[in-house]
C-alpha cells in the first residue's frame, strides 16, 4: 500500500488563510476593546440598531408608551367587618319635618328620641334634641346637594336642658344653622353625631 503524501498548499491558499485570520481576529479585537465610553453621545441612531433587538430594560422609565389597558380583574374577597363605631347617637335633620313640639325620633337615627325647633322669635335656625344619654360632644355638618353652597352648623352640648330655649325634658344640645354669609338659615338640612 502506498501512502499518499499530502500536497503542499499553494501560495494563494496561504494568502487566503492569512487574510481570513487577520479579518476575524481584527473584528474580535475591536469587539473586545471598544466600549460605551469610546462611542460619542448620540452617535448611534435608529438605523444602526437592529429592529426588535432592544429590550424594555434598555430604556429609561417613561420612554416606552404604555400598552393597552387590560381586562378588569376578578372581584376580590369581601373585607373584614369593622369594629362598631363609638357614636352614641346620630340623626339626619330635615327642617321641614321638625316643629316646635317633638314628633318622635327621626327615621334612621340612633339615640335621638326627639327634635324640636323652639319658638324663640326670629331665631328659627336653632334645634334642641331629646337624647337617651348625656352627650360629651356633638358634630354636625350640612347635607349638601351637587349645586349647594356650603353652609355652617354649630353645636353646643354644654347645657342641661332646664334653662334657656330648649324644653325642660330635652337636653340643651343646641344646633344653629347659618347661610354662607353667617346669617341664620332655618332651611339647612344637616347631619349630627353625638359622642
Amino acid at each position: 500500500m502506498q501512502s499518499r503524501r499530502p500536497r503542499r498548499p499553494s501560495h494563494a491558499t496561504i494568502v487566503a488563510y492569512a487574510a481570513l485570520f487577520v479579518a476575524v481576529g481584527g473584528t474580535s479585537y475591536a469587539a473586545a476593546t471598544i466600549g460605551s465610553d469610546d462611542i460619542q453621545r448620540n452617535a448611534v441612531r435608529s438605523k444602526h440598531v437592529k429592529n426588535h433587538s432592544l429590550l424594555k430594560r434598555d430604556f429609561k422609565g417613561g420612554q416606552l408608551p404604555a400598552g393597552k389597558r387590560g381586562p378588569v380583574g376578578l372581584r376580590g374577597p369581601r373585607g373584614l367587618t369593622g369594629t362598631a363605631g363609638s357614636a352614641k347617637g346620630y340623626a339626619v335633620v330635615n327642617p321641614a319635618s321638625v316643629g316646635t313640639t317633638s314628633n318622635g325620633a327621626p327615621p334612621n337615627s340612633k339615640g335621638v328620641l326627639g327634635i324640636v325647633q323652639p319658638d324663640i322669635g326670629s331665631e328659627d335656625n336653632s334645634y334642641c334634641f331629646k337624647l337617651g344619654f348625656t352627650p360629651v360632644v356633638g358634630v354636625a355638618s350640612p347635607v349638601l346637594g351637587p349645586a349647594d353652597t356650603p353652609q355652617m352648623v354649630t353645636v353646643d352640648t354644654s347645657g342641661d336642658g332646664t334653662t334657656g330655649v330648649c324644653p325642660a325634658n330635652f337636653r340643651a344640645v343646641r344646633i344653629e344653622t347659618f347661610d354662607t354669609t353667617g346669617q341664620p338659615d332655618e332651611t339647612v338640612k344637616f347631619k349630627v353625631i353625638f359622642e
